[in-house]
């Protein structure tokens, strides 16, 4: 209907083209690819050698150590540079209205904490695609109560501040209404 969109993309950390590009190609749509950072030994990229299993014990180890989030969300580096192009958008192209998708579901977070906290007129749509807590992947299962009770809170952020939140099924949608 002649919407312009823009859609932040992280850049594709592997050799093989995503078969998701063919999905936002239109003149309408802008899309802006951020640099991905995020380890590549956390999605199995040269882990193969013991030199690169060493470096994901390492790394894994570091990011365990120097922050509280979830190391196994593809966003946990991504907050800084995501918010910044969000800012710049919002600023530059008089962006409204924002859908954000998760998981990675740190990413929901970080568009929750802009509407919180710089945007409260942004109308703001989270897309979960994946229980969060409860999941059987991300590292999920593994937390300590601690950081069960981050992640409590940063979901709890997410749900106060979106003005919608979609799901895929009402397995999710459930436990979410309550």
């Amino acid at each position: 209907e002649g919407w312009e969109v823009h859609v932040i993309s992280s850049e594709n950390p592997h050799q093989d083209e995503s078969a998701w590009l063919e999905d936002v190609v239109s003149p309408n749509i802008i899309q802006y690819f951020l640099p991905f950072n995020y380890p590549k030994e956390f999605i199995g990229i040269g882990t193969g050698s013991f030199l690169g299993r060493a470096c994901y014990f390492l790394k894994a180890n570091y990011y365990k150590r120097i922050q509280k989030k979830r190391i196994y969300d593809g966003a946990f580096l991504w907050e800084q540079q995501f918010t910044d192009k969000v800012r710049e958008l919002i600023h530059n192209d008089g962006i409204t209205n924002m859908i954000v998708t998760g998981a990675p579901f740190y990413l929901t977070y970080y568009a929750s904490k802009l509407k919180k906290n710089e945007f409260p007129n942004l109308n703001l749509l989270t897309d979960l695609r994946d229980p969060w807590i409860g999941a059987a992947n991300y590292g999920i299962p593994n937390l300590s109560p601690e950081k069960k009770a981050l992640e409590i809170s940063y979901r709890q952020t997410v749900y106060s501040y979106s003005n919608y939140i979609t799901a895929p099924n009402s397995f999710m949608l459930e436990p979410m209404k309550e």
